[in-house]
């Protein structure tokens, strides 16, 4: 609590990495027997947990088998691949074995991130508590935890590393060349592992601009510095290379990473870009809202203390902070600064209660020990019990890896493989064989042309629609079109380029797994995305298992199971028994919605509307009279597994 000498705060930082170490381990290791209980498992092995991971693997393989995995590392930011191929190699399990305990391991960077920054401080207690707040911190926990593998493993260490390289060649006499060099190399470490992380490290550069000059060579620097900025805006915004293209990423980044604040259904789309309210941002980040006024009483204090050196650490706290509220991507990145300035205030405002107690030595102490005693339950008392109760979910269920395992068996490695969203990576590790479309190459586009097959109600169409684009990737769509005229010109497209059947020799999956049929809300949007007047995300269908479901037509009364009610379900426009039925025998303008649906053949019962029941989506779910269709079952439709389809050109084609 009280400040030290620098071998003092040596002792504590290690006394503080061996804490983290020990806690990090036994949290691996509850969580690997939590995902091995729920049957995470490929090929053997414990799996990846997050659908980002298999992106990583996936070009982790193709490296790997092209025998360079550490070469070209220019090329882009694949250095986290580039890292699973020399250690797994090509092989799945292998790859898999490499990966699951990554995200613990490279988690450890966050003690590393937040450490030099609270030696600073020179108080033995915010070295050993602060590193150790960001590692209990529970989204910190949720990005790393065994299974997780991504870039924000190590990116907001390697951000704060070069953020400190900064303030110390802003502010030291001496070694500046050194810091400077350490900035560098960082920046290149940023740009091989998260691309977008080299920009957040080059804005650092504002806050030595900012920083007052301490001598007319220090000002010299800073003119020059803010020359070359300006010179490097002029060229980009006069379209000059690579200045141009840089411009162009970073808008495009911000403007997908910032746009679920503004409506954009892409962005929207994507979990990790929603913003946040306070209450949430304190929660995610120090385990309580509660806490969150913590960080900001820290900063006037840091401030008041350390005077312009504490524009180093408060600037981009502040913005990191602003940055998560807009979109929790940037969550990572404000745990070290929060964590950080909430122990700070908590050991000064110990070292004051410690001072007011009394003037004996023992006073003194029960002060001190008492009031940091306090200090470490309210700091700690959230992050820990929901760190020790905290189960780790996958984004893949078991029935997923049994889904991939079937695709794999039943279709012959060259087939495309259609499928929605991050499915697309998961797919194309798992089974080798090529996806049309997968969470990487989303744009408004590609999510059009991958869920408007599903919801329309032509499985004919659809069916030679999903195989053009299997087979021809590159086609693209004329945007200009979008508006009043996107349907008809649709119409128009589709009988130019996809008049009669396809080449049949071309093998052609859809794999829509369960969880694809909870976002039917953003496949009609996306279906509807180029419209005159786009749809906005709404529920379109819920299912559930029939339980003790009863209907008496004549009497007019139906039993729901009681998750139904828990829902929501007080009541429906029309009870539709689709038993042997086909779409067209009904008319569903005439038909009160919404439709609570039923079929003998299934044991399920679907909740949904006029938008979705006669689609594509809604037919696959086996409720209607089985009939013949391009669209063949390897795997029917289970309400916990989803379902598996050959698709092809024609219902003729079936027949030898």
């Amino acid at each position: 609590m009280k400040r030290t000498a620098p071998n003092g705060t040596v002792l504590a930082g290690l006394c503080m990495l061996a804490a983290g170490i020990l806690l990090n381990h036994l949290l691996a290791g509850h969580h690997a027997a939590l995902l091995q209980a729920a049957g995470c498992r490929a090929d053997g092995v414990l799996a990846v947990t997050n659908n980002d991971g298999y992106y990583h693997l996936d070009h982790a393989r193709m490296f790997a088998a092209e025998g360079m995995p550490l070469s070209g590392l220019w090329a882009g930011s694949m250095l986290l691949s580039r890292l699973l191929a020399f250690l797994g190699g090509s092989d799945i399990p292998a790859l898999l074995a490499a990966a699951t305990p990554l995200g613990p391991v490279l988690g450890l960077s966050i003690l590393l991130a937040v450490l030099p920054w609270a030696m600073e401080t020179k108080g033995l207690a915010v070295v050993f508590l602060a590193p150790l707040l960001a590692l209990l911190s529970p989204y910190w926990i949720g990005r790393t935890h065994v299974g997780v593998v991504d870039t924000d493993a190590l990116a907001p260490f390697l951000a704060y590393a070069s953020l400190y390289c900064v303030m110390r060649f802003s502010t030291s006499a001496s070694r500046r060349l050194a810091w400077a060099a350490g900035y560098a190399a960082l920046l290149g470490l940023l740009w091989l592992w998260w691309k977008p992380g080299a920009f957040i490290a080059v804005s650092f550069l504002g806050c030595y601009l900012l920083y007052r000059p301490r001598q007319r060579g220090d000002l010299t620097c800073k003119l020059a510095l803010l020359a070359a900025i300006g010179c490097a805006a002029a060229l980009a915004l006069a379209r000059v290379s690579p200045f141009a293209g840089w411009y162009d990423y970073v808008a495009a980044h911000i403007a997908l990473a910032f746009g679920g604040a503004e409506g954009s259904l892409l962005s929207d789309a994507i979990m990790e870009l929603h913003p946040l309210t306070l209450a949430q941002l304190g929660d995610r980040t120090l385990g309580s809202a509660w806490l969150l006024p913590l960080p900001l009483f820290g900063a006037a204090l840091y401030g008041w203390r350390f005077r312009w050196k504490s524009l180093f650490p408060l600037l981009p706290g502040v913005a990191f902070g602003v940055a998560a509220l807009l979109s929790r991507r940037f969550i990572p990145f404000f745990v070290p600064a929060a964590a950080l300035l909430a122990v700070y205030f908590a050991v000064e405002a110990c070292r004051w209660i410690a001072a007011r107690v009394g003037t004996t030595p023992l006073r003194q102490r029960v002060g001190r020990y008492g009031s940091l005693a306090a200090a470490c339950l309210i700091l700690f008392g959230a992050v820990g019990v929901r760190a020790a109760h905290y189960v780790p979910k996958a984004y893949f269920s078991a029935a997923d890896f049994t889904l991939a395992e079937e695709l794999k068996q039943a279709f012959p490695p060259g087939t495309t493989v259609w499928t929605w969203w991050d499915y697309g990576y998961f797919y194309r590790f798992l089974t080798g064989m090529p996806v049309y479309f997968d969470g990487g190459s989303q744009t408004d586009a590609t999510c059009f042309i991958a869920a408007y097959p599903l919801m329309q109600p032509d499985r004919q169409a659809a069916a030679r629609w999903i195989r053009y684009f299997s087979e021809h990737k590159q086609a693209s769509l004329d945007l200009s079109q979008r508006g009043n005229g996107w349907p008809q010109y649709i119409a128009e497209y589709t009988a130019k380029h996809m008049p009669g059947g396809t080449d049949e020799r071309q093998s052609v999956a859809l794999s829509l797994p369960a969880r694809v049929f909870t976002t039917v809300g953003y496949l009609y949007a996306f279906a509807h995305v180029f419209d005159e007047n786009p749809s906005v995300v709404a529920n379109h269908l819920d299912l559930f298992a029939k339980g003790d479901f009863r209907y008496d037509q004549d009497a007019g009364t139906v039993v729901v199971p009681q998750v139904m009610v828990d829902k929501g379900y007080s009541g429906f426009g029309s009870v539709l028994d689709l038993t042997g039925k086909e779409p067209g025998q009904f008319d569903f303008a005439a038909l009160s919605a919404p439709y609570l649906t039923y079929s003998d053949t299934t044991d399920f019962l679907a909740v949904t509307d006029r938008t979705t029941v006669r689609s594509v989506l809604f037919q696959l779910l086996g409720l209607y009279r089985t009939a013949p269709s391009p669209f063949e079952p390897v795997q029917p439709f289970g309400l916990r597994t989803g379902g598996l389809w050959r698709v092809r050109s024609s219902t003729a084609a079936r027949t030898p």
